[in-house]
């Protein structure tokens, strides 16, 4: 694939502006978008604070509270503070021009006389200049404050509420770098009174951690109104998924295309990264841009790339200069994995609870002995912070991710690394303990239950149960019921499940996981020696490791999807779409096509998609029903707007166009298929499998070959076409 003329999609520079590559974040759009629908012009102000630390997505997340306000077709005016706006009269004046743009671009301002209310007229008012008739009258107090005298606050009411009525529709103000202004006590109050008082306001502030802990040492009463929302890291890897794969689709390419082993990629990304966005796509700027140098075949990460990272971080110069890089750059391996280890929680966890989720994996490669001693060494050194039991890192998100870095650089690749991360000790408890899962059912035909996330729990499997037990005729309110359905797919739709809770206990804390297998794999985690050793472990450090088995029997299969497909939410059905989808590739590589159809057109079902319609057009195609192809090609057309899948499409509806003999009809398929190919920077897409024409005793025959590079295959029957066409014409003309 030649991607050296291509842009990085890889921008982690910059926020995220567009849709498209906004990746996660699903709970805090929810919590957004009901504040954003509480809002109307006769309703009383919203407030909204994004928090959390730098570098954390933050703006991105505020560009698409944006997004939203706009498509509910709302005025949004948008205020990036500088420390200059601390100052209320800045402040307020700066809010006051973005509100007087958003307006009047969205529905026009004019003076009595008929002149435009711009921006440019409201600074000329606040910096002295008169203007008489002028219908608004904050302007003029700005002027009056900076002139040494007192910001009217009623004349600001006044002239809020007369921009909102001109609006008619609600006015979200989005503020960033919020902070700025959270330890003035003067600006908190008036922002409160003003939300009192307003209707048809939004106010949206994002900031760092400390936003609302000043707010609440300043001027605790706003506090109380505020929807708080704490921006953290990804906490699934279902959102780094998508993190690494919006920006490669945006560009037209497939991830499996781009990585040597995309999901093992977007798993270690997981736990390398710490979940952080920026540092996902900053990894990821730097494997695009070794692969588009020609330095690897592919994206990798690889001890290589963690090496070009680094260097990238380092050309800024003066690095060893900070002093947490500096003490960690001269640390001994034992040293780099005790720092890691008593970081791996930050200002969440005990020193205890840091070495219990240590251990529960395997034996440590230090002792409690040598990693207490070092601990009061890094103390003694001022390299860490500890403060009631909770260990601080001094240094920003840059000395971090260098640590991580670094630690790895000398250590190597460990199979379950410990490294410095800000997840609370629950969710770093049960990361720890899939972790330790893994190693325990590494030969056996037990797999992990997919999740939503780290806090899911027992409740929440057990009301999905109870949904596949009774197939009520009602909704499916169950928010989690994918992933037991992906269980029973995985295991080929047996006559019962066996699920196997396992929870790990320390200080007070629960993790719970979930195994899965089929009833007649009759396999009893306790019994099995690594996972003992695990409960001995966990009982010599004070914790409890337990597991239950629980055989469900399961009602035939076409009742519970039909079921499903009636009943399931649509984030389920795609959930669900998504899993049979993958699903038919692993079955087709065995041979079992009639399972292959059946799992596409269960994903059709529970979603119609480009990729089920096209399967389903291939396997008629390869099956010798060239009418159900064709049938099931031209749905897929419709269903995509990509260029190469829709090439792709036109491809497979020609070669059934070609099979019925309608080939003046295939050749303009082929043709506009060609065409969309050839817009592209990068025309190249490889096709699992292909059906390719070639030439034998005097007619077209079809063959089914892996890795096919589609323009190649257009080229070549277009040809084939073309020599039908000319034998076809000679043989008439013989005759």
């Amino acid at each position: 694939m030649e991607i050296s003329a291509l842009r990085n999609p890889f921008d982690y520079a910059n926020p995220v502006r567009s849709g498209d590559l906004f990746a996660g974040r699903q709970v805090e759009l929810s919590r957004i978008s009901y504040v954003l629908d509480q809002a109307a012009p006769d309703q009383p102000a919203g407030y909204i604070a994004l928090h959390g630390q730098r570098a954390a997505g933050k703006t991105s997340l505020l560009n698409m509270t944006q997004a939203l306000a706009r498509q509910r077709g709302y005025v949004t005016a948008r205020l990036d503070l500088v420390p200059a706006d601390a100052d209320p009269v800045s402040f307020f004046a700066k809010a006051y021009e973005a509100i007087i743009g958003a307006v009047g671009e969205a529905v026009g301002l004019t003076a009595s006389d008929g002149r435009k209310i711009t921006p440019r007229i409201v600074r000329r008012v606040m910096h002295g200049e008169k203007q008489d008739d002028f219908p608004l009258e904050f302007p003029e107090s700005v002027a009056q404050a900076w002139a040494g005298g007192r910001l009217s606050e009623m004349a600001l009411r006044a002239d809020l509420e007369y921009l909102a009525e001109q609006a008619g529709q609600p006015i979200v103000l989005l503020v960033d770098e919020a902070q700025l202004v959270a330890d003035r006590k003067d600006v908190l109050s008036m922002l409160r009174t003003l939300g009192t008082q307003l209707c048809g306001y939004v106010f949206v502030l994002a900031g760092t951690t400390d936003l609302l802990v000043r707010i609440s040492e300043v001027f605790d009463a706003l506090l109380r109104q505020f929807e708080p929302i704490k921006v953290e890291q990804f906490n699934e890897v279902a959102d780094v998924h998508n993190c690494v794969m919006r920006p490669l689709r945006s560009l037209g390419l497939d991830p499996h295309d781009c990585f040597e082993d995309f999901h093992g990629v977007v798993q270690d990304l997981m736990s390398l990264t710490d979940g952080n966005p920026y540092e996902i796509q900053f990894f990821c700027h730097v494997m695009f841009h070794r692969w588009q140098s020609g330095v690897t075949s592919k994206m990798v990460l690889s001890p290589g790339t963690l090496d070009s990272v680094r260097e990238v971080m380092e050309a800024g110069g003066q690095v060893q200069d900070r002093p947490l890089i500096s003490a960690v750059r001269k640390m001994s391996v034992d040293e780099l994995v005790a720092l890691n280890l008593l970081c791996s929680s930050l200002e969440s966890s005990t020193i205890d609870e840091l070495w219990f989720s240590h251990c529960i994996t395997g034996a440590p490669s230090i002792s409690r002995e040598a990693f207490d001693g070092f601990r009061d060494g890094f103390v003694a050194k001022r390299i860490v912070e500890i403060d009631d039991g909770a260990v601080r890192l001094p240094g920003d998100l840059f000395d971090h991710i260098y640590v991580r870095l670094w630690t790895l650089n000398k250590i190597g690749q460990p199979r379950h690394p410990q490294l410095v991360s800000r997840y609370r000790f629950r969710a770093l408890l049960t990361r720890r303990l899939e972790y330790a899962l893994e190693d325990v059912i590494a030969d056996q035909p037990v797999r992990l239950l997919s999740t939503c996330c780290y806090g899911m729990t027992q409740d929440n499997l057990e009301s999905c149960l109870a949904l596949l037990d009774t197939l009520p005729d009602s909704a499916a309110e169950s928010a989690r019921i994918q992933f037991l359905h992906e269980a029973i797919v995985r295991c080929r739709f047996p006559a019962a499940l066996d699920v196997t809770v396992v929870e790990c206990t320390y200080a007070g804390t629960t993790a719970v996981r979930w195994l899965y297998a089929r009833d007649v794999d009759d396999i009893e985690l306790t019994e099995l020696p690594a996972f003992r050793a695990a409960c001995e472990r966990a009982r010599a450090l004070g914790g409890e490791l337990r597991a239950e088995r629980l055989r469900l029997p399961l009602k035939p299969w076409p009742d519970v999807r039909d079921w499903l497909v009636k009943h399931a939410g649509p984030v389920e059905r795609n959930a669900m779409a998504g899993c049979h989808l993958t699903e038919s590739f692993d079955v087709y590589v065995d041979g079992d096509v009639p399972a292959t159809v059946e799992h596409l057109s269960t994903a059709f079902r529970f979603e119609p998609s480009w990729i089920a319609a096209n399967n389903l057009a291939y396997l008629a195609l390869v099956g010798g029903e060239p009418t159900s192809a064709l049938d099931w090609a031209e749905k897929s057309i419709a269903l995509t707007d990509e260029p190469k899948t829709r090439a792709l499409s036109r491809y497979n509806a020609a070669m059934a166009l070609v099979k019925l003999g309608e080939l003046a009809k295939a050749r303009q398929g082929l043709a506009e298929a060609a065409d969309d190919l050839a817009r592209l920077p990068v025309p190249d897409y490889f096709c699992r499998f292909l059906l390719v024409p070639h030439w034998a005793d005097g007619g077209i025959e079809f063959e089914e070959k892996p890795r096919v590079n589609l323009p190649g295959a257009i080229e070549t029957a277009l040809d084939m076409v073309g020599l039908i066409e000319r034998h076809a014409s000679m043989r008439r003309s013989t005759e």
